[in-house]
């Protein structure tokens, strides 16, 4: 992180037996990098598979900042809108736009997306996945 070159940061989520990873590929950085930069290039989602202790791409996002994944959903950033994909329809909803780090909290089936401004919330909104 932090070098001249691509850079790469990993999430994991885990639900029960199951672990969904997002990988996000970076062109570049000049210091510690948060979620919702503008040099993203792509997000791959990768499954481990424990009976096999094999990991998997499941599928990759170009251009596009996933923040969560759950095998059932996806939430991603494509410059300033933030969007909600069901993966079983493959129906993607623009949820939220801000052009500061957006902040997400998962709880069970709800998602809390808020933004800060000048170290005070600035908007806020919430979704439940079903």
């Amino acid at each position: 992180m932090g070098g001249k070159e691509k850079n790469i940061e990993v999430s994991t989520r885990q639900s029960a037996n199951k672990l969904f990873i997002v990988c996000r590929v970076y062109s570049q950085s000049g210091g510690f990098l948060q979620h919702f930069t503008k040099d993203i290039e792509r997000s791959l989602l990768l499954r481990y598979d424990p009976d096999k202790d094999a990991v998997y791409l499941e599928d990759t996002y170009e251009g596009k900042e996933v923040a969560y994944w759950d095998g059932n959903w996806v939430i991603y950033r494509k410059e300033r809108e933030l969007f909600l994909e069901n993966l079983v329809t493959h129906k993607a909803d623009r949820i939220f736009e801000s052009d500061v780090i957006i902040n997400i909290d998962v709880s069970g089936d709800i998602v809390t997306l808020w933004d800060l401004k000048n170290e005070e919330m600035d908007h806020s909104h919430t979704v439940i996945l079903q």
